[in-house]
């Protein structure tokens, strides 16, 4: 029996047949894919929840070094330059990403129009 985790890698191969990024038609949603390693890339980070399918990737922000992989979630809440390469990736079992980017002003706006929350 296949799990969703497995259905979801099959169905993003499917969508992404080469390496690239793909917008979706969900404004801000975009498909993630890598058949190569990737050494050293320069690339700034927006606010974004990024959820790794497969693969494992090395992220250098600053001095701090952040490995994520098959499963893992990556929040940025700031616009913020790194390095990355790509860990775990091959032509037979390519990285693959769906990157939410965050829209920080409407996020802000309904933040606001919310009000005090009352605990029960």
């Amino acid at each position: 029996m296949k799990t969703i985790y497995g259905h979801l890698k099959q169905q993003l191969q499917g969508l992404l047949p080469a390496t690239g990024k793909t917008s979706s038609l969900i404004d801000g949603l975009e498909l993630i894919r890598r058949d190569r390693a990737a050494r050293d890339e320069s690339c700034i980070y927006q606010p974004a929840i990024e959820f790794i399918v497969q693969g494992q990737m090395e992220s250098l922000t600053g001095n701090e070094r952040l490995e994520y992989g098959e499963g893992q979630i990556m929040v940025t809440g700031i616009d913020a330059p790194c390095t990355i390469n790509d860990i775990k990736t091959a032509a037979d079992a390519p990285f693959l990403c769906v990157d939410l980017v965050l829209d920080l002003p409407l996020i802000t706006e309904i933040s606001v129009n919310m009000g005090t929350i009352n605990p029960l």
